[in-house]
């Protein structure tokens, strides 16, 4: 009887690591839900694991299905300097810290005509799929 058992023997030296891909953490309750006059704030929580380094930009505004922001409303450099839409200035803002990964845009004197879908782009550059999410805003009197 002949024996072909064979041992394969491996060696590796250094470490593994996994890749950590952005993710959302947590995002305003949906639907969010406001009365007439008041304010909203809508409050992402992302990680962006590996790309912190590449962080580009966070946009928000009026989403559009089937998947893009139809009205970016404010962009967020990846300086924290934001940007809003001239005819949106009275009405939105930006209260969020990107160094601790927190997206916070807040809607003025919320009406009626306010309820939409509104969406957040984390953008990463070209090379990188942006994190994306929505919420749907419903106001009421």
């Amino acid at each position: 009887m002949i024996n072909n058992d064979r041992c394969l023997a491996i060696s590796f030296t250094g470490s593994i690591q996994a890749i950590v891909y952005p993710s959302i953490i947590s995002a305003p309750e949906k639907p969010t839900k406001a009365f007439t006059g008041h304010t909203v704030s809508l409050k992402w929580h992302y990680n962006s694991g590996d790309l912190k380094n590449d962080l580009f930009e966070v946009v928000f505004g009026i989403w559009k299905s089937p998947g893009f922001l139809k009205t970016k409303l404010i962009a967020v450099n990846s300086t924290g300097f934001a940007s809003t839409r001239s005819s949106y200035k009275s009405s939105v803002g930006w209260a969020g810290n990107l160094t601790s990964s927190v997206a916070v845009f807040e809607l003025y004197n919320v009406k009626l005509k306010d309820s939409k879908k509104y969406g957040i782009v984390v953008e990463y550059g070209l090379q990188h799929t942006p994190l994306t999410d929505t919420v749907q805003l419903q106001v009421g009197k």
